[in-house]
Formats: C-alpha cells, sequence, structure tokens
C-alpha cells in the first residue's frame, strides 16, 4: 500500500488468481488491524509478473478485505527482480525443451502447461516491450 506520497506504508499478503475468462488477475486484500483507513494506491506483485500499480486510489477501512480492480500483469519476471532481461532470457534458455534447469522450471514455464518451450520463449519475447515494473 502507497499513500499519498507514494511512501510505502503497509506490505499486505493477499490471494490473486488469473481468470480465463476476461484475461485479468482478480484478488483479495486482507488488510487486517495494522492500516490506519485513507486513501491508498495498491502495487500487485506475484511470480513470475512484473509489479504492477493499480489505475485508481482505494479508499480503504481498517479491518476489512478489498478487492483489487481486475488488472493485467506482464509476465516474464524469472528472477523476481522486477524486470525482464537478459537475465530472465537466459533462465528461459536453461531450461528450454528437455533441460534441466531446477527450480527455474517453474518460473520459466510462462504460460503453466508444465513444459517450457516455443510458446513460454514467445511470450516473453513479448513481454520485453515492458521492460520494469512500477
Amino acid at each position: 500500500l502507497l499513500d499519498s506520497t507514494d511512501q510505502v506504508v503497509a506490505t499486505k499478503t493477499g490471494f490473486i488468481a488469473y481468470d480465463t475468462t476476461e484475461k485479468v488477475f482478480k484478488g483479495i486484500i486482507d488488510l487486517g488491524t495494522s492500516v490506519t483507513p485513507g486513501n491508498y494506491s495498491i502495487r500487485v506483485k506475484t511470480e513470475k509478473y512484473l509489479k504492477k500499480r493499480l489505475p485508481i486510489i482505494y479508499p480503504l477501512a481498517l479491518a476489512t478485505k478489498h478487492t483489487i480492480a481486475p488488472t493485467k500483469l506482464t509476465v516474464g519476471d524469472i528472477n523476481g527482480d522486477n524486470t525482464t532481461d537478459i537475465r530472465d532470457y537466459n533462465a528461459i534458455v536453461a531450461c528450454f525443451e528437455d533441460k534441466d534447469c531446477g527450480s527455474n522450471e517453474a518460473f520459466a514455464d510462462l504460460d503453466d502447461n508444465g513444459v517450457v518451450d516455443g510458446v513460454d520463449y514467445y511470450v516473453f519475447v513479448r513481454s520485453l516491450s515492458v521492460r520494469e515494473g512500477d
């Protein structure tokens, strides 16, 4: 959560999932009791995707769960550094086809079909137009 001066005031864990019908991520954030009521911006981050600042201001109340606006995220951040770059490319190439690449394999499988292949490479190359997350 970010306040009106773009300062991070809290980091919360929530649940987001990809809606295959609408092709967006949707989710819920539980603020608990540690966030002062007010207007906040929200940034969303999940594995393999760049962090994104949601385009609306949320009026948040204490101890409530909030549904985040449906949003599109950019896939391709394989190493989790909030950029898509040569390091992510190298991770995909290292896992391509039948190569055993250890723990990177789950992150390099960008289309979640269980194998790192040409589709994942294509998805990654497309993501290079958005180089850094918010």
